[in-house]
């Protein structure tokens, strides 16, 4: 159980960092109260999604995600959902306001209908 929290303690500290670091994308246009609350719920359901891919593993259940393969490792599902979190974190900062939201929408969108 300990394992447990120190891994949930992590991937806090990860989320953290992503939102700290999304700060200092201040040359891309300003971020507002939607598109604040579109990256979270991205976050939301991108760490539901980490967290039952582990889950699956643990159980020894097939993985049905082709980039991980049927049954890929702690380390490979970790890499994979850090990398997913700060690309998209990157490119939602990277896109001009007109296309963000619609960017978001659609990841939170494709990210929901996995789980």
């Amino acid at each position: 159980m300990v394992r447990g929290h120190i891994y949930i303690m992590k991937t806090i500290i990860v989320i953290i960092c992503l939102f700290v670091a999304s700060n200092s994308f201040a040359w891309f246009d300003k971020w507002d109260a939607t598109d604040y609350a579109l990256q979270g719920t991205f976050y939301a359901i991108a760490i539901v999604d980490w967290q039952q891919t582990i889950s699956f593993r643990k159980q020894g259940d097939r993985e049905m995600n082709l980039v991980l393969g049927h049954y890929p490792s702690a380390k490979r599902i970790n890499t994979l959902f850090l990398s997913v979190l700060f690309c998209h974190t990157a490119i939602s900062h990277a896109l001009p306001q007109r296309f963000r939201n619609v960017w978001q929408s659609v990841t939170i969108g494709l990210d929901g209908f996995s789980i």
